[in-house]
């Protein structure tokens, strides 16, 4: 049975409207609305400048490594004051300490130093150096008489100096045998039996073996020697092997050092034991005051 024309309008409009319908309603139900995205999916954060400075960050070089490092204050204790240095050992009073007193001799040749007198002429040893090198021994200046001289090791009458590195506190009785080797040596110098180099050499090396060696001059083994002014005037207690000297027209007998022994006459002098000074009429001087 055909359907009237009418009848099949409204169905066709009906259907129409019926997937418009569905069409709308599926749209509505399809369109992307607000949502969640997981981690996984979300784009890479660039961080902001805000970002930057409040996230937490891996440690910056700080100012002060970028500039020269400053030392932090600390606090060291401060040690005691140290103990005065030790005084100087110098073999039983032999030698002088080399640190000290290595030597010094004047720019002099043999024929100067061979002078009568020329030792007393140089000599310039003020008290103020004196204190000076008994300050550096250890030593109270003026010295208790007759223990110390003042000494020059390399001796003026071969050529030593009056420098401070030449001069030394030399105890009894080892200044009386020094000077009695000065003297020696001051006369091979003078005849030409040794050099002036080598009569210093021998002093600065080993003095004492060498005085042993020429048989102790200047002990009671060598009353006659003669002398020349080296050192200033000791006081001994003990006469024991001691050489003094005196002039054939004078009144008094002296230490070998003496001024006054030095500026005799060398055809005037003479020397021996103190015994012998007195058997010949000699009183001690007054100014190095030898023993009685």
């Amino acid at each position: 049975m055909r359907q009237p024309r009418g009848l099949r309008l409204a169905f066709a409009s009906l259907a129409c409207t019926l997937l418009v319908c569905t069409v709308l309603v599926s749209g509505c139900t399809s369109e992307p609305g607000p949502s969640v995205q997981t981690s996984s999916s979300l784009p890479p954060v660039v961080a902001t400048t805000s970002e930057t400075t409040n996230a937490p960050s891996a440690p910056r070089p700080s100012t002060a490594e970028a500039t020269p490092a400053v030392p932090a204050p600390h606090f060291v204790a401060v040690p005691p004051a140290a103990k005065a240095p030790a005084r100087p050992r110098r073999d039983n009073g032999l030698y002088p300490d080399p640190r000290l007193t290595p030597g010094d001799v004047f720019q002099v040749s043999a024929a100067q130093v061979s002078v009568s007198g020329y030792a007393s002429k140089v000599r310039n040893v003020p008290v103020t150096e004196k204190r000076a090198v008994y300050a550096e021994y250890h030593l109270a200046y003026p010295e208790p008489a007759g223990s110390y001289e003042c000494d020059h090791f390399i001796p003026l009458c071969l050529g030593g100096s009056n420098s401070i590195k030449n001069l030394w506190p030399e105890p009894a009785p080892q200044f009386h045998w020094k000077d009695g080797l000065e003297v020696y040596l001051w006369h091979e110098v003078r005849n030409h039996t040794i050099s002036l180099a080598e009569a210093q050499r021998e002093i600065r090396t080993d003095w004492y073996a060498y005085w042993v060696k020429a048989g102790k001059p200047g002990s009671a083994a060598d009353a006659d020697s003669s002398a020349v002014q080296s050192a200033p005037a000791p006081i001994s207690k003990s006469s024991t092997g001691l050489i003094v000297g005196w002039s054939v027209s004078g009144a008094r007998y002296h230490y070998l050092s003496c001024r006054y022994f030095a500026q005799i006459k060398s055809v005037n002098r003479r020397t021996g034991t103190v015994a012998q000074a007195r058997a010949a009429g000699k009183t001690p001087c007054r100014v190095c005051r030898p023993p009685d």
